[in-house]
């Protein structure tokens, strides 16, 4: 008995030290630093900052955590991206009246090419599926 409240009280007094020097630290903050030679990179706020995104492959989804949220962009892959509104690689189609012309609401993003922000575009916090390797001529907006 006496051997088992020793452990127990070594135990404690070991969790007490751990837990003591247990610092919890703000979440990091993302930047284009984070986005590497051969990455597909999207951020929740312009200037790159915010949630941060990343693919190397095709995204059917990006998934809750990041579905309409991308409000800049960088790709540093050696391939045309193209970002859609939808999930499965669609987007709407839009009419711009002014020139009584058509477009999909997605966007191209060239190799190596930058988005500082979306904000104010018509793509802004928008994105929910990534297709890599591929341009599409009729996407709305061309990011090179």
């Amino acid at each position: 008995m006496q051997i088992r409240r020793r452990i127990y009280g070594v135990l404690a007094a070991s969790l007490a030290a751990f837990a003591s020097t247990l610092v919890v630290a703000p979440p990091a903050s993302a930047s284009s630093s984070q986005c590497t030679a051969g990455m597909f990179c999207m951020w929740e706020h312009s200037g790159y900052e915010g949630i941060f995104y990343v693919t190397y492959v095709d995204s059917p989804n990006v998934g809750a955590g990041f579905n309409d949220k991308a409000t800049s962009v960088w790709n540093r892959t050696n391939e045309w991206v193209t970002i859609y509104q939808h999930a499965n690689y669609q987007s709407d189609v839009i009419w711009f009246g002014n020139n009584n012309t058509t477009a999909r609401n997605c966007v191209t993003v060239a190799p190596g090419a930058s988005k500082w922000s979306f904000g104010g575009d018509m793509f802004n916090d928008q994105a929910t599926s990534v297709d890599t390797g591929y341009y599409r001529p009729d996407c709305g907006l061309n990011v090179s």
